[in-house]
């Protein structure tokens, strides 16, 4: 081989290992351990909630789906986070709506200055509400919790849609945290503790809404009934 030659071998194999070495690792494992897997929330850490809320520490086993909305792209690695949380409150998780016991849906408003009677009257305000100007000293997060606990229908039960599921009850929160150590915005101990509290909300039995039972089984059954009638009808007009 003649030695141009090796010489532009030996420079493709320098770039591409640079190339390597410069590429980001996307693994949610690499990141979260760049992120510190479980950074410890300042002491003086609040939490103010827009419900009354009376968190647990363990599930009974229910399958958990999760969604975070975090249009600001300032919550890191925060579903990773609250996956691992739910598994030690005693959780199993799926990826499919349709087959969960617990469907947590988050949306990450704010995290940013702020102060704490700001915050406090932010959370009051409720779920969904508008979010109103937060500035100050102080470290603050805010984010919408939606909690839908529902029966999953057995193996034989057909579902057309995840609009058909068996609802039990819902919780809707608003959750704000605050700490006066503002350096704290840097890292993600807010979401480390924001994590925790989901999950003890999650695995609580006493939600601020509750509905009838309605199956699928039930609905159907209405509709024969109506068929029926409705035949019988048909039979005594024609007689």
């Amino acid at each position: 081989m003649r030695p141009c030659t090796l010489i532009l071998h030996f420079a493709f194999l320098v770039a591409l290992c640079l190339t390597l070495t410069a590429c980001p690792s996307h693994s949610s494992q690499g990141r979260l351990a760049r992120e510190v897997e479980h950074p410890a929330p300042p002491a003086d850490l609040a939490f103010f909630h827009s419900v009354p809320v009376q968190p647990a520490r363990n599930a009974n086993k229910e399958a958990a789906f999760i969604t975070i909305s975090d249009q600001r792209h300032v919550s890191g690695l925060l579903k990773a986070r609250l996956e691992r949380v739910l598994l030690q409150h005693n959780f199993t998780l799926t990826e499919q709506p349709s087959q969960a016991e617990r469907i947590i849906t988050l949306k990450i408003l704010y995290k940013g200055p702020g102060n704490k009677q700001d915050l406090q009257t932010c959370v009051k305000s409720g779920y969904d509400a508008a979010l109103s100007a937060l500035q100050g000293e102080e470290g603050v997060l805010v984010a919408d919790l939606l909690l839908v606990r529902r029966t999953v229908p057995g193996k034989n039960a057909q579902l057309r849609n995840i609009s058909s599921r068996t609802r039990k009850s819902s919780t809707q929160v608003r959750i704000g945290l605050v700490t006066a150590h503002r350096e704290v915005l840097k890292g993600h101990a807010m979401e480390e503790a924001l994590a925790e509290d989901i999950a003890g909300i999650a695995a609580s039995s006493e939600d601020a809404q509750f509905y009838k039972p309605t199956t699928v089984t039930k609905k159907k059954s209405v509709r024969k009934s109506k068929k029926k009638v409705s035949k019988r009808k048909k039979t005594r007009n024609r007689g």
